[in-house]
C-alpha cells in the first residue's frame, strides 16, 4: 500500500529557495540600475544646459544682445528659445526661473565668455560656471522641504 505523490507540483523548499535567488538577485541589480539611470539624467541636465547656451550663442551671434567689451548680461531660461527638438525642461522637474539662466561676458578681445546657472524643482543646480568646464560633477543637489526648496546660498544674487 504505496500512497501516490503529486510530482506535479514544487515542494515548499524549492519555492521560498527562488525567493530567496531572487532577493539576493535584487539587492545587487537595482542600486546599478538606479545608479545608471541617475547618471543617465545628469548627462540630459547637461545637454539641456547646453542647448540653452547655444540658442544664446545664436541670438549674440545675430545681434540680438548688444554688449560692449567688459559688458555682462544675464537671459533667464523663461526668454530664450531653444530648438524644437531640445528640451527646455529638466530630466529632474522644471527650472526655477529666478535663479536659472545664461550670463553672456565680452571680454576684452571681444570675444564671449558664457556661463551657466540653473536650478529646478527637484533640488538639482549648477552654480555660475562656463559652460566649457561644465561635467556631471558640477551637478548638486539641494535639499527639498515640504515641497519647498532650500535655495542654497551660492546661486542667491550678491546684495
Amino acid at each position: 500500500m504505496y500512497k501516490k505523490i503529486n510530482a506535479n507540483g514544487f515542494t515548499l523548499i524549492e519555492l521560498i529557495s527562488v525567493i530567496v535567488i531572487l532577493g539576493i538577485l535584487m539587492l545587487v541589480a537595482v542600486p546599478g540600475v538606479s545608479s545608471h539611470v541617475l547618471n543617465s539624467k545628469k548627462q540630459t541636465y547637461i545637454r539641456t544646459l547646453n542647448s540653452y547656451v547655444e540658442s544664446v550663442k545664436y541670438d549674440v551671434m545675430k545681434g540680438r544682445y548688444k554688449l560692449k567689451e567688459k559688458d555682462e548680461i544675464r537671459v533667464n531660461f523663461s526668454s530664450i528659445s531653444v530648438d524644437s527638438g531640445s528640451s527646455s525642461k529638466s530630466p529632474f522637474g522644471t527650472y526655477n526661473d529666478i535663479y536659472s539662466y545664461v550670463t553672456v561676458i565680452k571680454n576684452n578681445d571681444s570675444t564671449y565668455t558664457y556661463k551657466i546657472q540653473a536650478l529646478d524643482s527637484a533640488g538639482y543646480y549648477i552654480e555660475n560656471i562656463d559652460i566649457q568646464l561644465l561635467s556631471e560633477s558640477d551637478i548638486s543637489k539641494t535639499d527639498v522641504n515640504d515641497g519647498n526648496l532650500v535655495i542654497p546660498s551660492s546661486l542667491k544674487p550678491n546684495n
